[in-house]
């Protein structure tokens, strides 16, 4: 039980750690223009669609990371994944304050306080993480044992 426990907390923060590192290198790659829908806090398709599939990989390393120390972690990641995200997903809107300077001049987290995803994207991502993590936790790295070649 212990080991599941480990599984879960470790594999939660490299899920996360790993979100905070993809997305934040994807906007300084990509910039606002690919980020936000022109004159506006809504994110673009590209984005969304980028988020979903960089999602989908992190969460596979998570689910990965948690089977590494039980197989029993997985199923328990998957559904703290759900249950986050499904808080997130059906709980009130955060207030925003106002915008005080040009989108181009927000960093990163400030971009992310003040992104506005699409309706769809706020209830797949937490289905896509949980995806993720079971999918992750049932790859097997194949070993060669070069004594069978």
């Amino acid at each position: 039980m212990l080991r599941a426990a480990a599984g879960l907390v470790v594999g939660f923060l490299v899920l996360q750690g790993t979100v905070v590192i993809t997305m934040s290198l994807s906007w300084l790659a990509t910039g606002p223009g690919f980020v936000f829908r022109e004159g506006s806090l809504d994110t673009s398709t590209g984005w969304s669609l980028l988020s979903v599939g960089l999602g989908l990989v992190c969460a596979g390393f998570g689910g990965r990371v948690a089977a590494r120390f039980s197989p029993h972690a997985v199923p328990l990641l998957a559904g703290v994944v759900l249950v986050l995200g499904g808080l997130s997903a059906f709980g009130p809107a955060p207030a925003r304050p106002p915008l005080e300077k040009p989108i181009a001049e927000l960093g990163v987290f400030e971009a992310a306080s003040y992104a506005v995803q699409p309706a769809w994207s706020r209830y797949a991502i937490p289905l896509i993480g949980a995806a993720g993590v079971l999918l992750g936790g049932a790859w097997r790295r194949t070993r060669h044992n070069p004594a069978e070649s």
